[in-house]
């Protein structure tokens, strides 16, 4: 149990696909957009063993796109998806911006991951909320230092789907923002933390912890 704030922390045995996605989530810094939505929601596309893996990128430092995404924190409820509940709104509009392009792509027949670090990783969340309600979950959601995204509602909405998330070191960022907003799920522990907080929420960090 994480003392500070009462979320719930998970030790974990690593899973190598989950080495993979968290090199997709690197990945989609510095990879061309497979898909570009709202000018700022990018997200790449790469095969593992037939898995489908969609991964989104985490925040540019140098795109004030981005820190507004991050910012537009308040709960907001989608009508025509209110199975989601309320959700932070500049991640919520984040998704929706690419459901049209990512929605006729994703496999029914096929097994997909979403995945990200930070942003992304908040991104990946609600796409899967997304795709749940519309009948095509993702085969595994799995995250790296991602903020929260929504309530009680979408972690419910998210519970059957496999994955994790992953929180390297004493990372702040998913603990933020605060109420009304909770984990989707547990925190899966990675990492040990080093005397600046911030560094630890870097993905260089998270795929050094996993690969070590």
């Amino acid at each position: 149990m994480d003392r500070r704030d009462g979320n719930r922390t998970q030790l974990v045995v690593i899973d190598p696909l989950d080495l993979f996605l968290c090199g997709a989530a690197q990945s989609a810094y510095s990879t061309p957009a497979t898909f570009l939505a709202g000018g700022d929601v990018h997200a790449i596309v790469a095969d593992h063993n037939g898995l489908m893996v969609v991964s989104f990128r985490g925040t540019v430092p140098s795109s004030w796109h981005d820190w507004f995404r991050d910012f537009a924190a308040w709960p907001h409820t989608d009508v025509k998806h209110p199975q989601l509940g309320r959700c932070h709104e500049g991640f919520l509009s984040g998704a929706l911006a690419m459901l049209p392009l990512l929605h006729p792509v994703l496999p029914v027949a096929r097994p997909y991951a979403l995945t990200g670090h930070s942003l992304g990783g908040a991104l990946a969340i609600v796409m899967a909320g997304l795709m749940k309600s519309l009948g095509n979950p993702p085969l595994r959601l799995t995250t790296f230092g991602a903020p929260r995204v929504g309530g009680a509602k979408l972690s419910n909405l998210l519970g059957p789907i496999r994955g994790l998330r992953f929180r390297h070191g004493d990372d702040p960022v998913p603990e933020v923002p605060e109420w009304p907003y909770v984990n989707d799920r547990d925190w899966a522990a990675i990492g040990t933390p080093g005397p600046v907080r911030i560094d630890d929420h870097m993905i260089a960090g998270y795929l050094a912890a996993l690969s070590a």
